[in-house]
């Protein structure tokens, strides 16, 4: 078949020509597929043992909600304040955000957090995690005292929505406390410690990059 194209005597010569230099391209192809089959194949399960969490952000789950918690600014530093001066009116606000990542609704999420101060405001806000134009149902919250923290019980919350939970407290002792503050999160499903943001964005950046090849 080589000898054929090297001798370009006749019309015949040149068409078989053509066709092997399809098939070889179409067999490297195939070869180079394959190979990146592989290749995807073995960084997936890495990532899956090496990265837990980061799998778990990347690939999506039917029944999953992904959260952040932590303190989302503070007054109480030196920034606003000079050596000496009394503090007790500076003010430090925890936020929580939570969202359902997956692709049906979450009939119940269960937040617990321990040891929380006395909080002069107690907020929370419903949004969608991309906007969206569907109108979906609205969620109940619920809000408990348990002990020394709250419970709040989140029902119906709907595909790509997205709760904002906020205290705000005063005081330097209130901004100590919430550095401490122990946050749970229950639902059905997987439940992943990464902002809903970040894991929706990250899963549009894969398929992104499935779509040219990568």
């Amino acid at each position: 078949m080589v000898a054929l194209c090297c001798l370009p005597l006749n019309k015949l010569s040149i068409c078989e020509c053509k066709g092997n230099r399809y098939y070889w391209g179409f067999m490297t192809l195939l070869t180079y597929t394959h190979k990146r089959a592989i290749g995807l194949g073995i960084g997936v399960v890495v990532l899956a043992l090496l990265f837990p969490t980061a799998f778990d952000v990347v690939f999506a789950s039917r029944d999953e909600v992904s959260y952040e918690a932590g303190i989302n600014f503070s007054t109480c530093g030196d920034l606003y304040f000079n050596t000496g001066e009394d503090r007790s009116r500076c003010t430090t606000q925890f936020l929580v955000v939570l969202g359902n990542t997956g692709t049906v609704t979450q009939e119940r999420v269960t937040v617990e957090l321990d040891y929380v101060p006395e909080v002069q405001r107690l907020n929370w806000t419903l949004l969608d995690i991309v906007a969206s134009s569907v109108r979906a149902p609205r969620a109940g919250i619920i809000e408990e005292r348990k002990n020394q923290g709250r419970v709040l019980t989140i029902t119906g919350l709907a595909p790509n929505r997205l709760v904002e939970i906020s205290f705000t407290a005063r005081g330097p002792e209130a901004q100590a406390l919430m550095d401490t503050i122990n946050v749970r999160v229950t639902a059905t499903g997987r439940v992943i410690n990464s902002n809903p943001h970040l894991t929706v964005l990250s899963r549009l950046a894969k398929n992104l990059l499935s779509v040219f090849g990568f």
